[in-house]
């Protein structure tokens, strides 16, 4: 029960009424806290302190004690944005409850439902009290004091300053004030005069001329982070005191300070965990820089961009003193804010509304020793990962990771920060190690995992040349290949190349040389590959339809002085592969190290690149593969990949039968014909080729076809699925590797394909060939971290044929083991379950607005559209940096219309600036996609000067007036962008802010981030609203649409939205107000209909928002829709009501704000709840077929449904629902339940009992409500 305290106004006459400017630090915060804002929240700190024995009555007096000395901090926001103190202080009342005597279990529930509740309520800007307290009794005289407190108004060190001055006058009443020091106004003031000065002038320039050499932030591994805030946990370490006490002995006699080694180990594990050695993290530091300010309670911290620089080779102490160096130069460069530096930042990179860094790390050794409290939560926007210490009074360090757990991939949290503790203790335990680098964070158990999974095999003993002998000698009439006009057994194929080999010989060709075959794709081209090696020599595939200065440049570069060819080659000995049948080569000696093929490869600088291989590489990926896939004699292979592609390689030696395409009509549709004809049973391809197979099928099937192997390109996450439609007997398989590692290196069974994956699995390494991902020192990299990706093992290439410098930069050693391994330019990540997913190229990666892109992200949410066949996605340069391309085929597509939808389903800085519709996408001649020939389709990106625009409607002078006074200057047009004109996120807090007072329009802090010149603005603030809001338009279950409550926003809808396998929509309040229930439904029907002509629905609607959704599943089952459920959230059902008075709705309207009156700032939204609450208290109700599900909140309901009738069982629902109603207790009160958004959506995918009867289930179970 509360506890009662005479309330009484104090007066507070000492500090000025006028307003002052908010600090830096609260600019940050309230901007990060606007709609719109990428991770948006509250800024608030929950914490708990045991308090045997508390007086409670005590100690709220000691509370409004310490509150009434310090009246000039009590502030609050006012409507321009700035800081005003209170017009009179009403004591705080700290909340009891008295468990005394209840049983344990039930305790701890209340004690859980108190924390739940406080540590997920935010608290106001605009209005005092912002701090709250809270006392429960149990147990054996226990007192757990709940505090909540506005980290926007009081900073780290003020908050442990007010509760320690709290305790000091709880002990002793009579205890003298602190020594007085200036009000917050007046050190605010001071502290603005600073930074106006020389010195903030100098610290500006400081961090200004910074800004184009800082790094981008850590790129560690998220998965699709939507902007949504969904809380923030608390992860905590604490290092006992004897082995914090050596840490900070070591940094001492070493001059280190023990932040900067805090800071080092986090760095390093930041470093290692995200695959980046150069990128930025935010600090955040205090900005005291007044000496009185010390005794001023308010928020003087700011943040700064920390750039840490870990590249090169260095031990762990260099490490420590490079970073100290970095934190002491900004530390005395803090007499400007930080925003400013942040905004500026923010501006350069294109990228407003997204933080510059979420990675936040805040040093509090220098606040001395703190009280180690027992729970506590923080919630910061914009921040998913927030790292702090202090030093507990004990002398051991704690240490706080506040993270955004549902940002990143599983697991991964839970592997970092155990790398870190490692790490920590390591250098707590081991004083040489701060000499040594620091070396792999990742744990042995996963490293000896990861080297278990590339398979062991006994290495080949044969040669390549061996190959056609022994197929000859095993079944000598078996047809060997497949051409348009003939065909050749095993024997006779071994024949023609013995012959051809021969004649070789004759003409000079000794064992080593390289033999250039330029043959078009036929028999002749098997026989001149089998004669070369036959011959001792190595034969160089050159296409013959290349044009000629490409031919003669590799001849010459490969210094080659043979060729089978129907060419005249000046220089070259030329033989046909017309000519003699019979002859004997001469034996040959030939070892597996012997250059068996060179296959050139397009180089970066233009030059190709001629990779050598050897007998054992290709050899030992062949005979795996034959036995991994089950791939015999029998087989049937269609060789469509051209000779200078290495996937012919296996084509040619696996030992099946090969059916050769027709060279003159190199078209899909003759692909059919022969596969149908031969009964072709395997198809070896790059991805573009069986995409052109699929697409021309049209109805035609391959049940022959029984094994598809794709290589040398991304698989579109479609090509599988269709695939098996036209080959349904077909196994899918994912290949890949390069060129300079023997073909293939690394598989993956194409199964069922999972609907959220972006691109195919890369897979698992080949027999004898392991792989490894490394980071820029070669140490290996953690799960879900992108790094490089390297082969090893028999099957690399023996380099780039005589050219020692580019092989010794591909062929390095692996800085543990020695091993030699290729870097194949390639990024990718292990998976949790030990396979290797591809990222993309490294010299391809681009940042777009900050944003990490991944085209095949994009290209999925493409394809996943109605109608797309085919999409790519590309970036190119532009004049205003990076430019996102779509291609999409076919070409009747709208893509204004997709454009439109693909905005719903990504980031804006994912959606492409351009869609370009094609008939088809273009691909090389070996099937890959051609970059080339799309980038030569891009649209001019060529940006023109113009004059200014200016404004041409009433709207847009009114929106240039705010503009003109918000940034200063007048020398701007309406399609001119904000930000390009110096505008920063909370100048758009003030331009929006402005509009509501001004246009009486209300605007997010969202559209002014979306809508950036005046001309779109005003658009958008024209656009009639819409009701109906898409929370989310993923998953499989009926859709679900969702009325609000009294409030009129949907914003509590969020978090269980992004959790329900079900698009989501909800209906918010728009002007003109409806007057009755019935006309409320009517527009949100209209609404509905639009976005989803007809059912299936799920209709649900919470508190006064019931009778609405009650109304909409009425009307739309009287049109003949089937309304699957009505879910009612903490709702009694409609009822003939009185009307409450003023004086009343205001009491409810202060209850569903916290419990305190909100004045007038907050009238339009009072308007609005008190419009909703008497529609629903007048509506009679309208019986539906639809099941009900009630979920009444177990924790207490609102003063608004006190006297509605029915309060126990179904709270009166029953009277309407035909089939009956299901009764679930879920936890929480009324107006706290949505924070229990898993349980409620878990609650919400099972399938609704039809019809039921009244029934009782108690949700607040483990399996439902956690």
């Amino acid at each position: 029960m509360p506890i009662a305290l005479h309330r009484h106004a104090i007066s507070t006459d000492a500090p000025s009424l006028l307003p002052f400017p908010i600090s830096d630090m609260q600019k940050l915060l309230m901007v990060g806290a606007s709609d719109g804002m990428q991770n948006s929240v509250r800024p608030h700190l929950y914490l708990e302190r045991e308090r045997a024995g508390l007086d409670v009555r005590r100690y709220e007096r000691a509370v409004n004690a310490t509150l009434a000395r310090h009246l000039d901090v009590l502030v609050t926001v006012t409507t321009d944005l700035e800081l005003r103190p209170i017009e009179e202080f009403v004591p705080l009342t700290v909340g009891y409850t008295d468990l005394t005597g209840v049983e344990p279990a039930a305790a701890q529930r209340e004690l859980d439902r108190l924390r739940d509740e406080m540590s997920t309520r935010p608290l106001p800007f605009d209005r005092w009290p912002w701090l709250e307290f809270h006392a429960t009794r149990y147990g054996d005289d226990r007192v757990r004091l709940h505090i909540n407190f506005s980290n926007f108004f009081l900073d780290l060190y003020s908050g442990a300053s007010l509760l320690h001055e709290i305790d000091r006058l709880y002990d002793d009443p009579a205890a003298p004030p602190a020594e007085t020091g200036p009000t917050l106004r007046e050190a605010t003031l001071a502290l603005a005069a600073v930074e106006a000065g020389p010195l903030g002038k100098r610290a500006r320039g400081y961090w200004m001329d910074r800004l184009d050499s800082l790094p981008e932030p850590p790129p560690l591994p998220l998965v699709h982070n939507d902007g949504r805030h969904g809380g923030l946990r608390r992860r905590q370490l604490e290092l006992g005191a004897p082995e914090w006490s050596t840490v900070k002995t070591i940094a001492g006699e070493l001059g280190l300070t023990p932040s900067a080694v805090l800071l080092a180990v986090y760095a390093e594990v930041i470093a290692q965990f995200s695959g980046s050695r150069h990128f930025l993290l935010t600090n955040l530091m205090t900005r005291r820089l007044i000496p009185a300010t010390a005794r001023v309670f308010g928020n003087f911290s700011s943040v700064y961009p920390l750039e840490v620089d870990w590249r090169g080779e260095l031990t762990f102490l260099e490490r420590c003193r490079v970073l100290q160096r970095q934190l002491l130069r900004d530390f005395a460069r803090t007499h400007t804010g930080g925003l400013d530096v942040l905004e500026a930042l923010s501006r350069a990179r294109s990228a407003p509304g997204s933080a510059v860094c979420p990675f936040v790390v805040a040093a509090g050794l220098t606040a001395g020793p703190q009280e180690r409290v027992g729970f506590s939560r923080l919630e910061t926007p914009q921040a998913l990962v927030d790292h702090q210490f202090w030093e507990l009074d004990g002398g051991s360090l704690w240490v706080v990771w506040d993270v955004l757990e549902s940002a990143f991939p599983p697991g991964f949290l839970d592997e970092m920060c155990s790398a870190y503790e490692r790490l920590l203790r390591r250098f707590a335990s081991e004083p040489d190690a701060w000499q040594e680098p620091v070396g792999t964070l990742v744990e042995p158990r996963v490293l000896d995992l990861r080297d278990a999974a590339t398979p062991v095999h006994p290495a080949p003993s044969e040669l390549l040349t061996d190959l056609l002998p022994t197929y000859a000698a095993e079944r000598p009439g078996h047809t060997a290949a497949i051409g348009l006009e003939r065909s050749l057994t095993r024997t006779e194929l071994h024949s023609a190349a013995k012959a051809l080999a021969a004649r070789l010989q004759s003409s000079g060709v000794v064992p080593g040389d390289l033999v250039a075959v330029i043959l078009p794709k036929s028999i002749e081209q098997i026989v001149a590959v089998h004669a070369v090696l036959l011959a001792g020599g190595a034969y160089v595939p050159i296409d013959p339809a290349w044009p000629r200065e490409r031919r003669d440049a590799l001849l010459s570069i490969a210094e080659i002085s043979s060729a089978i060819t129907e060419f005249e080659l000046p220089g070259i000995r030329c033989l046909s592969p017309q000519g003699d049948d019979t002859g004997e080569p001469a034996p040959v000696s030939v070892a597996q190290s012997d250059l068996a093929y060179v296959i050139y490869t397009s180089g970066s600088t233009g030059t190709p690149k001629g990779v050598a291989l050897n007998h054992l590489g290709p050899l030992n990926t062949i005979v795996d593969i034959k036995r991994r896939f089950g791939i015999t004699d029998d087989d049937i292979v269609f060789a469509v990949s051209a000779l200078h592609f290495d996937l012919s390689v296996f084509d040619v030696f696996c030992g099946a039968t090969l059916v050769l395409p027709d060279p003159d009509d190199p078209t899909p549709g003759s692909w059919l014909r022969l596969l149908r004809t031969h009964h072709v049973t395997v198809w070896n391809s790059a991805p573009g080729l069986m995409q052109l197979l699929v697409e021309a099928a049209d109805g035609v099937t391959l049940p022959a076809l029984r094994l598809v192997l794709l290589s040398g390109d991304w698989i579109p996450v479609t090509l599988p699925d269709r695939i098996r439609r036209i080959a349904p007997n077909a196994e899918v398989i994912s290949l890949g590797g390069a060129t300079e590692a023997s073909i293939w290196s690394i598989y993956h069974r194409i199964g069922a394909v999972d609907p959220s994956w972006t691109s195919i699995p890369y897979g698992r390494p080949l027999a004898n060939q392991p792989w490894y991902i490394l980071d820029e020192l070669g140490l290996p990299a953690p799960t879900w971290t992108t790094g490089e990706l390297h082969i090893g093992g028999i099957g690399l290439a023996t380099g780039y044929l005589g050219d020692p410098d580019k092989t010794d930069a591909a062929f390095v050693r692996h800085r543990e083991t020695g091993e030699r391994i290729y870097r194949t330019g390639d990024l990718g990540r292990y998976l949790p379950g030990g396979e290797i997913e591809l990222i993309g190229r490294a010299d391809q990666q681009v940042k777009i607005q900050g944003w990490r892109i991944e085209p095949g992200e994009i290209e999925h949410a493409l394809l996943a559209e109605a109608g797309v066949r085919d999409a790519a996605v590309l970036a190119c340069d532009s004049p205003t940096g990076k430019r996102l391309i779509g291609y999409v085929t076919p070409d009747d597509l709208d893509v204004t219309a997709l454009r439109t939808a693909l905005a719903e389903r990504l980031p804006a800085p994912l959606v492409p600036a351009d869609l370009i519709a094609l008939d088809r996408l273009p691909v090389t001649g070996n099937g890959k996609l051609d970059r080339r020939a799309l980038l030569a389709l891009r649209p001019d990106p060529a940006v023109t000067t113009r004059e200014p625009v200016a404004p041409r409607t009433p709207r847009e002078a009114a929106l240039f007036a705010i503009w003109a006074s918000v940034l200063g200057i007048d020398a701007f047009g309406v399609e001119d962008d904000f930000f390009d004109l110096g505008g920063h996120s909370f100048a758009a807090l003030q331009v929006v802010t402005r509009i509501r007072q001004q246009l009486g329009v209300d605007a997010a802090l969202g559209t002014l981030l979306t809508a950036r010149t005046i001309a779109a603005l005003a658009e958008g603030l024209a656009r009639p609203d819409s009701a109906l809001v898409t929370l989310d338009s993923h998953g499989t279950r009926t859709p679900c649409f969702f009325v609000h409550p009294a409030g009129g926003t949907v914003f509590a809808y969020r978090d269980l939205a992004a959790r329900l396998d079900r698009p989501c929509h909800a209906f918010q309040v728009v002007a003109p107000l409806p007057a009755t229930v019935a006309e409320f439904a009517a527009r949100y029907r209209a609404e509905l209909r639009r976005v989803q002509p007809h059912g299936p629905y799920v209709v649900g609607g919470w508190s006064s928002g019931a009778a609405i959704a009650l109304e909409l599943a009425a009307e739309l089952e009287r049109e003949g829709e089937h309304v699957e459920q009505l879910v009612i959230f903490d709702a009694p059902a409609p009822a003939t009501m009185p009307a409450p008075d003023h004086a009343t709705l205001r009491a409810w309207f202060a209850e569903d704000l916290g419990g305190t009156d909100p004045g007038g700032d907050l009238d339009h939204l009072f308007a609005v709840f008190s419009r909703v609450v008497l529609a629903a208290r007048t509506y009679p109700g309208r019986p539906v077929r639809a099941p009900i599900r009630l979920l009444r909140a177990v924790d207490g309901r609102v003063s608004e449904f006190d006297g509605y009738p029915d309060v126990e069982g179904s709270w009166g629902w029953d009277r309407f629902a035909r089939n009956g109603v299901e009764v679930i207790a879920a936890r929480g009160t009324h107006l706290t339940m949505f924070d229990h958004g898993a349980a409620l959506a878990a609650i919400l995918d099972e399938e609704a009992p039809e019809p039921m009867h009244q029934r009782n289930r108690n949700a607040h179970t483990e399996s439902h409500l956690g």
